[in-house]
């Protein structure tokens, strides 16, 4: 189980225990002050995991990419070094 505890001043916080980082990530995220936002690739809409398998903190960015479904995605992934 994946539980991120992090202290900021006067707030001591700990999200709900989760077996996945991503959800701990938004279990973080709805837990801060509303004018405390989480800026990292997990959470970033250009973020995106591998399809064909998936390790913890194993995300690519595609801010210069532009697939248009599923297929494109898969097709990324297969070009060699394109992440490298």
């Amino acid at each position: 189980m994946k539980i991120i505890e992090i202290n900021l001043g006067e707030y001591a916080i700990i999200t709900q225990a989760h077996t996945e980082i991503e959800y701990a990530i938004k279990y973080l995220q709805k837990a801060l002050p509303s004018n405390i936002s989480i800026a990292c690739c997990q959470s970033c809409r250009y973020g995106n995991f591998c399809p064909y398998g998936d390790n913890d903190n194993e995300v690519f960015c595609f801010k210069n990419l532009t697939p248009q479904n599923k297929a494109d995605v898969c097709e990324i992934f297969s070009q060699d070094n394109i992440f490298i």
